[in-house]
């Protein structure tokens, strides 16, 4: 709710949760790899899985991977952490596809996925060259009981970053009558303090 509070929305905004959850904890991460770049401005999803691995998460959403891009070397970078981290489920969700090289977020796991869906969101008709962006809803089968995962990446500016959260608050997304508890909702929000 901390993240709803920084974007104006209260708890009035989301619908009031109540479930039994399975006894077994769940560790997620999010993380926005920046294109598998470091610090240093080298390429490498290795590192980066080095660094998730340290975590040892259950689910682990990521941000900005490229797939196929000429910049990165032609990497599938979801494919290739997935691969590292022994993770046997994985999806990708790209918000910019141009002819084959895509970008994106995506969600790994050792538990089972079930994609529900994966879509662009508004906001980049606001202003020219802003990035799209997307959002990817999975459904993790936590010891026979649906989890409800959403990854996203909003916009970098404030009436951009609006429009996406109302949209994901709404019916298609976390409004939606099968985003049922629990329900974790990560990515990059874009924030400042």
């Amino acid at each position: 709710l901390g993240g709803l509070r920084l974007l104006g929305r209260g708890e009035s905004t989301v619908r009031k949760r109540t479930s039994r959850l399975p006894t077994k904890t769940l560790r997620f991460v999010t993380y926005n790899v920046h294109s598998c770049a470091g610090l240093d401005g080298r390429i490498s999803p290795e590192r980066i899985a080095r660094v998730l691995a340290q975590c040892d998460a259950d689910v682990i959403a990521l941000q900005e991977l490229d797939v196929m891009k000429q910049r990165t070397g032609r990497l599938d970078q979801t494919s290739e952490i997935a691969r590292r981290l022994e993770s046997e489920y994985q999806l990708f969700h790209p918000a910019i596809s141009v002819a084959d090289e895509l970008y994106g977020d995506a969600i790994l796991s050792r538990l089972p996925l079930r994609l529900v869906r994966a879509g662009s969101l508004p906001g980049a008709h606001l202003k020219p060259r802003l990035e799209r962006r997307g959002a990817i809803w999975a459904s993790v089968d936590w010891d026979g009981r649906e989890m409800q995962v959403v990854n996203t990446h909003l916009g970098l500016h404030g009436p951009e970053r609006s429009l996406q959260v109302d949209t994901l608050l709404g019916p298609e997304w976390l409004g939606h009558p099968e985003c049922r508890d629990p329900v974790v909702f990560c990515g990059d929000w874009n924030m400042t303090p």
